[in-house]
C-alpha cells in the first residue's frame, strides 16, 4: 500500500463585464461566443424571446448553444442575438 498524497490546486479569476444602458433601456455588453457587442437580456426576456424553460436555457448555455454571461450574484445574462438565432432555428 503507497502513501499517496493529494494536492489541491484552486485559481480563482476575476473578470469585468461592461453593461451599457442606452436611453431606452436596452443594455449592450460584449458577447464573447459572438465576439462583438450585443444587446444582453435577462432570464425573464430569454423566456418570452425563445419558450425554453428556464432549465432548458440553463442546459443550452451550458451546451454552448445559447451565449449567457454569468454573475458574480449567479444570475445569468443572455445574449439576444444568439436567443433570436435559435428561436428561428425552430429550437
Amino acid at each position: 500500500m503507497t502513501n499517496a498524497k493529494k494536492i489541491l490546486i484552486t485559481r480563482e479569476s476575476h473578470e469585468t463585464f461592461i453593461l451599457r444602458i442606452n436611453n431606452k433601456n436596452r443594455a449592450f455588453g460584449f458577447c464573447h461566443e459572438c465576439e462583438s457587442e450585443a444587446e444582453i437580456v435577462s432570464l425573464d426576456e430569454a423566456v418570452s424571446i425563445c419558450g425554453l424553460r428556464t432549465s432548458d436555457l440553463v442546459k443550452r448555455v451550458e451546451d454552448l448553444t445559447l451565449h449567457a454571461i454569468e454573475t458574480e450574484g449567479g444570475h445569468l445574462l443572455f445574449c439576444r442575438a444568439s436567443l433570436e438565432k435559435y428561436a428561428s432555428n425552430g429550437k
